[in-house]
């Protein structure tokens, strides 16, 4: 079994600049799926034989190198689902390069169950609750774009280390004491343990990581305060 990878000039999509679309074409077991590149290039200076641009230029050379990374990108994704043993056609091939996966990921559990809070306020949850679980996600989201440059992640991916990670995002960059992170770790490690009762996950990876709370300092009224609020009148009228 191999994927077989080609670059095509969509001619009958000619644009208005005179330019026409350049896509790709990955072709296993007599399947096939075609996405457009992004480039776009006049038919005069496509070279059918090499599917490639011609042409010397700077802009030239860097929307061919465009090209030959999405030839390795395909090419990568097809020996990664080869080495794996499993099953697939040239569709996990695609969703793959498009960033699509079957992966549940921690941000739609997160979701999901604030879906879940909204639909019970007033008779399970509160209007409080709400606010401190989204903005516990907005920190998540937050960490994860800075961390690994996506959006989400998926729930495989979540260990100790990022555990640990979020854990020092929000000490550093929010100066948040140790109750604002505990409370931030409280909700993700509920929504884990919704991941869990799902089935989308084996273990919470927080029976590995333990949080720190500090118990808040209580002052106390000294003796003479006391004898003061005694002997305080106190106007009902």
């Amino acid at each position: 079994m191999r994927v077989t990878i080609t670059f095509l000039l969509k001619t009958k999509k000619i644009r208005l600049d005179g330019t026409c679309p350049i896509y790709v074409r990955a072709t296993m077991l007599g399947k096939r799926f075609e996405l457009s590149t992004g480039i776009n290039v006049e038919e005069s200076n496509w070279n059918r034989g090499n599917q490639r641009l011609i042409g010397k230029s700077a802009e030239i050379k860097i929307k061919n190198n465009r090209l030959e990374k999405t030839y390795s990108n395909i090419l990568d994704i097809y020996n990664q689902l080869e080495a794996s043993k499993k099953s697939f056609d040239v569709n996990d091939i695609k969703n793959q390069l498009c960033g699509i996966s079957d992966e549940h990921s921690i941000i739609e559990v997160f979701d999901n169950y604030i879906s879940t809070i909204k639909s019970q306020i007033g008779t399970g949850y509160s209007q409080g609750t709400l606010k401190h679980y989204g903005t516990s996600k907005n920190r998540l989201i937050e960490f994860i774009k800075e961390e690994y440059h996506k959006n989400d992640i998926a729930l495989e991916n979540i260990d100790y280390s990022f555990i640990n990670s979020f854990d020092i995002f929000l000490k550093e960059k929010y100066n948040n004491s140790l109750n604002t992170v505990w409370g931030y770790h409280k909700h993700l490690k509920k929504v884990l343990n919704i991941a869990v009762l799902m089935d989308y996950l084996i273990q919470n990876p927080y029976v590995k990581f333990k949080v720190k709370k500090q118990e808040p300092k209580r002052e106390y009224l000294t003796l003479q305060e006391l004898k003061k609020i005694k002997n305080k009148e106190i106007d009902f009228q």
